[in-house]
């Protein structure tokens, strides 16, 4: 994807005229990736905003994790979400975070309010709608004067969740529990399965996924490069660069399972989840660190930065290519303020749906097919 930016003369859309069906489609489908992460992202602010709100209020506790001193964003019967369920039935995780009295679900029920049923979309709310806002604008701020002022937001915006991740790992390599998991993972390894090539090609669609190959984002990139770049020596920096951050990641989570494991008395599979679910999941490990807030409000602060990273990307990925496709002389009409300004309120606009009051079941099935149409689409790309 560097190479083919660098040795063309335009960006996505008409490098090669044979294929620029394919760069219409990765617009659009950036666009939908945009909306769908909004959500996303403002969930999370909202956690930041009330984690402050709690802390100025002189509240103790989080309201996501703890049942009491926070009446008006709890219900009964209530259970805190790092505890563990009293159930028999095979489920997911034995941890209450996503039970229906779990203090983290009612948290969100709260703010969502969701409707009766599928036929109900009811009203705007607020407080979501106003979280999501705030992520376009951040977005706007940082891409509405070019990639030279953006090349300076994200000097920031990349280097601290770097830093904040360093924090966590530290915290995480300091707790109680890392060598007997460590132990426990390496004696339940079946190392026969390094011969099974579906196992390789789950880890490949992974990598493929997660340093963002497909999206077009590269491609752009590399068009504001020299044609005298070290192309090779840019992959090399992005590979081994998402390798390092992956083990940092994973020694960070090893390190909080182990801790869980050992005051649980739980197997490590019975603390895990998947996708969205596993994020959830890790605010409520959050419970049993020491000065939960801090910790807490390090997690959400490098979630955030890193998603927004994601999302200048992807924006200036879909502003350059309108750019290109609309010429020099219509930049006199639309310039790039006016232009990214239109994306912005765009994308934002087609993520209402996520503002809604629409049940929450809708929401968990529209993000399943969401994700299988995401391993499909970017397949076929």
């Amino acid at each position: 994807e560097v190479i083919l930016r660098s040795f063309q003369a335009s960006r996505r859309l008409y490098c090669q005229q044979s294929i620029s069906g394919v760069g219409v489609a990765q617009v659009i489908f950036s666009l939908f990736i945009l909306a769908h992460m909004t959500r996303y992202l403002g969930w999370l602010m909202l956690y930041l905003f009330h984690l402050f709100w709690a802390l100025l209020a002189g509240r103790p506790g989080l309201p996501w994790l703890h049942c009491t001193n926070f009446p008006e964003l709890q219900t009964l019967p209530c259970e805190e979400a790092g505890s563990v369920a009293n159930f028999t039935h095979v489920s997911t995780t034995k941890l209450n975070t996503l039970n229906a009295h779990s203090s983290l679900v009612q948290f969100m029920t709260m703010l969502e309010r969701p409707s009766n049923n599928i036929a109900e979309t009811g009203h705007l709310q607020y407080y979501i709608l106003a979280s999501m806002g705030a992520v376009w604008i951040l977005v706007f701020l940082a891409t509405c004067f070019g990639v030279r002022w953006l090349g300076k937001v994200v000097h920031f915006t990349f280097i601290m969740p770097l830093v904040l991740m360093c924090l966590l790992l530290v915290r995480a390599l300091t707790l109680q529990g890392l060598p007997e998991i460590l132990v426990k993972f390496y004696e339940s390894t079946d190392w026969q399965r390094m011969a099974d090539y579906l196992m390789w090609k789950a880890a490949i669609e992974q990598a493929v996924f997660a340093t963002g190959i497909g999206f077009g984002a590269f491609i752009t990139i590399a068009s504001y490069n020299k044609r005298s770049n070290n192309l090779v020596g840019d992959a090399l920096i992005i590979i081994f660069g998402h390798i390092v951050l992956t083990l940092i990641q994973v020694l960070v989570i090893i390190g909080f399972l182990g801790h869980l494991s050992l005051r649980l008395g739980l197997q490590p599979i019975e603390l895990l989840n998947r996708g969205e679910a596993q994020m959830w999941h890790i605010l409520a490990y959050m419970s049993y660190v020491p000065d939960i807030r801090t910790w807490t409000a390090i997690l959400l602060f490098m979630c955030i930065f890193v998603l927004l990273n994601v999302f200048y990307l992807l924006t200036l990925n879909i502003l350059a290519t309108f750019e290109d496709s609309c010429g020099e002389k219509s930049s006199r009409c639309f310039p790039r303020f006016v232009l990214d300004l239109f994306i912005c309120c765009i994308t934002f606009a087609i993520g209402l749906y996520f503002a809604t009051q629409v049940k929450r079941r809708t929401k968990c099935r529209f993000h399943q097919k969401f994700d299988l149409n995401f391993q499909i689409f970017e397949y076929i790309l």
